[in-house]
């Protein structure tokens, strides 16, 4: 049997059409993304939005166990983020608002959802995926005399893409 990988190709766009919630299992280790991890993903997805505003960049690999995400829990943690601030720029980022659970880590699921909101709640922190937010913004100010944020963020919404790899059932990781 052959599978064809069109079938497990996933954009924000598509993830937010979809009831799924995707959750970080505890094993899992927390956001750990600096600012140039960040730059260079933003930076990348400017190049390939500059060849071709309508050809996909692809993100890299999903690796799901049931709706747990075994592999590419940063990039799928930073695609959230960059919606956090992608929203003001294309009002359908806000979709990705509680596309992510963080099993156990309660703390750090709502620092994710109060990203997107307009006043967030002051009380709860996480230093990574606040400087995570801090250096997209601070990117798009230095990029957007050059660049139309609105259209970038619509290409990345509906362009970056994720291939998508279930495990079978009886995999175990512990």
């Amino acid at each position: 049997m052959v599978l064809k990988m069109e079938n497990n190709k996933y954009t924000p766009e598509i993830i937010c059409s979809k009831d799924t919630i995707y959750n970080i299992p505890i094993y899992q280790r927390l956001f750990a993304w600096g600012e140039e991890n960040i730059e260079q993903l933003l930076n990348d997805l400017k190049n390939q939005y500059e060849k071709s505003n309508d050809a996909p960049y692809y993100i890299g690999m999903l690796t799901m166990h049931g709706n747990d995400i075994v592999d590419g829990q940063q990039r799928f943690s930073v695609l959230s983020i960059i919606g956090s601030v992608f929203q003001q720029y294309f009002p359908d980022w806000v979709k990705m608002k509680g596309k992510l659970h963080l099993s156990a880590r309660y703390n750090d699921e709502i620092v994710l959802q109060n990203l997107f909101d307009a006043n967030p709640n002051p009380d709860v922190l996480n230093h990574n995926m606040g400087k995570g937010q801090k250096t997209i913004a601070h990117w798009i100010e230095d990029v957007k005399k050059k660049l139309d944020i609105k259209a970038f963020a619509e290409y990345v919404y509906k362009y970056c893409t994720f291939f998508i790899a279930s495990l079978p059932e009886t995999y175990n990781p512990k």
